[in-house]
């Protein structure tokens, strides 16, 4: 978090950065979503935001999100879908690096809501989402 360039013209607000690099955001289970163009850096400050949370002790989950769609839609098939959502679910930040890079099809939209229903629906106070994409939410 310390070595992000904040000359480039990205519009990054430095307090805003700083905020976020508390991990407050993580204690009081709010979600992120960091959006932008293609190049912005925004999976880099994911990654920066994760790197500190592991540095806390806080338990982090990243991940592509269309390769953890397809990993969890063969878990299914496989009939280890319980368990992989267990890893997920028990993560305190969840990185979900560019989400809506893709639309997702009915299986992953019905993944998608199993892991906000698991992180909102049972833990709300525990549990938050981080993801970035280009497209707004």
């Amino acid at each position: 978090m310390e070595d992000i360039d904040y000359d480039t013209p990205r519009n990054l607000n430095r307090n805003q950065m700083e905020r976020l690099a508390t991990l407050e955001f993580v204690r009081a289970g709010q979600d992120v979503f960091i959006t932008g163009p293609t190049g912005t850096g925004k999976s880099t400050l994911a990654e920066a935001l994760a790197h500190r949370a592991c540095e806390n002790g806080m338990r982090t989950y990243y991940a592509s999100a269309p390769k953890l769609m397809n990993k969890l839609k063969g878990a299914k098939a496989k009939g280890t879908y319980d368990a992989d959502m267990k890893k997920i679910e028990k993560s305190a930040l969840l990185v979900l690096d560019d989400l809506f890079i893709l639309g997702l099809d009915s299986k992953e939209r019905a993944i998608l809501l199993d892991i906000i229903e698991d992180r909102h629906g049972r833990w709300v106070d525990d549990n938050n989402v981080t993801d970035t994409s280009r497209r707004m939410v």
